[in-house]
């Protein structure tokens, strides 16, 4: 988890340095540059609760602004260019993991498990981490749909939320008890 908290920055400059192109992402692209950024580190962030805190705040008072946006990053996912930094800091990663596991693994995991983690190739690594930093950033623009979505986007997420075996099931529970309860209020 820290290793993908040290790649946000190098994602966030990859989203905002021009890597969403407008045909692409239209909805990210009319926004002002400071909400690009804000909304770029929403859906990269991994943070605790109180460093969530803030981000949530700024991210409330923009409001349903933020809605078509967030369906937009839910859609499409991370931009191909955040993959591709992603797993070239994987490459390194990677290195680093198998330089440690072949130093002192044995000691710390036993033979047997040193064995079977490094059989684990590069390719491989590098796909699971691409996997879940998508799946991740699918995750937080449903989130923020639950911050910042209408009746509409409650609509759309309970239809989500009660799909069978919908990988993204559970974060669009959570978000819609979000807006259910941000209506409540």
């Amino acid at each position: 988890m820290t290793r993908i908290i040290r790649w946000v920055p190098l994602l966030v400059a990859a989203a905002t340095a021009g890597a969403q192109g407008p045909a692409r992402r239209p909805e990210f692209e009319r926004l002002n540059a400071d909400a690009r950024s804000l909304v770029a580190t929403w859906l990269r962030s991994n943070c605790g609760a109180g460093e969530r805190s803030d981000l949530r705040v700024k991210v409330e008072k923009l409001g349903a602004a933020l809605e078509p946006v967030f369906w937009e990053a839910y859609r499409l996912g991370p931009a191909e260019s955040e993959l591709k930094a992603l797993r070239a800091e994987s490459a390194r990663a990677y290195a680093q993991r198998r330089e440690t596991l072949e130093r002192t693994g044995e000691a710390l995991f036993g033979k047997k498990e040193v064995g079977r983690l490094l059989a684990v190739t590069e390719a491989q690594f590098a796909d699971r981490a691409a996997r879940l930093y998508a799946e991740r950033f699918k995750g937080q623009a449903l989130n923020g749909l639950g911050v910042v979505g209408t009746e509409k986007s409650e609509d759309e997420l309970t239809r989500l939320a009660e799909a069978k075996d919908h990988p993204d099931q559970v974060a669009a529970r959570e978000a819609v008890k979000a807006i259910r309860a941000r209506k409540a209020r």
